[in-house]
């Protein structure tokens, strides 16, 4: 049988811009702040952010041993 990990629950204050400068379409950038921490995490895209999440959120995978 294969056992799930319990739920874990990660809060964020998440502040988002656009930055239009030279660029069309314009620049996503913005900070994440996992709620009870002090460093705020800077992103310059979408992207980064949701890498930014999913990084703080997912809780790390134990390599079973095997013989």
């Amino acid at each position: 049988m294969t056992s799930h990990p319990s739920r874990h629950t990660v809060t964020y204050i998440v502040r988002i811009w656009s930055e239009y400068l030279d660029e069309s379409p314009p620049r996503w950038r913005g900070v994440v702040l996992p709620v009870g921490e002090e460093t705020p995490l800077h992103f310059a895209g979408l992207g980064e952010m949701l890498e930014i999440i999913r990084e703080k959120t997912q809780p790390p995978i134990e390599k079973e041993d095997k013989p």
